[in-house]
């Protein structure tokens, strides 16, 4: 009973994060003359009984997520700036097969790099046509062979106003591949 209460309270959350991003990309955007707050993000992430958002705020000094090898968990990755978005990005190390589904913009994009050893998910705002926000949604399955550190990184990075003086925030979250169970360890 109460895994069926989580998993809706959990179902729910992911709702909530969906209907306010697309509110968030729908609304109209002005790059204002002057920006000096760099973007927000958020990822969410869900799998193997585990449920964390890592966000701009996270200690990513002190903490390393541990994914279970052979495990699938679902994300949400998302970016904010209010005076409009220029672009983000989430790169990683490929020790997983991902599989995304897009909201809201249709440009984030999968790219692989030689011999697949790294990869990334990239988003380009429009300087014309500028939103506050994009999200992707998908997820991933932990390859269980080869590997067992890597990291997530995670950018965001706005027009910076008229002056185009951008305004970038980025983050290197630690990753550990083990047989034990999802956790994050300080």
């Amino acid at each position: 009973m109460k895994t069926k209460r989580r998993t809706f309270r959990q179902f729910i959350k992911a709702a909530f994060i969906a209907l306010v991003t697309f509110g968030i990309q729908s609304c109209e955007t002005e790059i204002p003359p002057e920006d000096i707050t760099p973007p927000e993000f958020s990822f969410q992430i869900n799998g193997d009984g585990f449920y964390h958002v890592f966000d701009q705020d996270s200690d990513y000094d002190n903490i390393r997520l541990e994914l279970k090898a052979g495990a699938t968990y679902d994300f949400t990755y998302t970016v904010f700036d209010e005076g409009g978005l220029a672009g983000a990005y989430w790169s990683r190390e490929d020790v997983w097969k991902i599989r995304t589904t897009f909201r809201g913009q249709p440009l984030w994009s999968n790219y692989y790099g030689h011999n697949g050893i790294y990869g990334s998910i990239n988003w380009s705002g429009d300087r014309s046509n500028p939103v506050s926000g994009a999200t992707v949604t998908g997820f991933f399955e932990v390859r269980d062979e080869g590997y067992d550190t890597t990291s997530f990184t995670f950018s965001a990075v706005d027009f910076g106003g008229d002056d185009e003086m951008l305004n970038r925030i980025q983050k290197r979250l630690r990753v550990r591949i083990s047989d034990g169970p999802t956790r994050i360890l300080r």
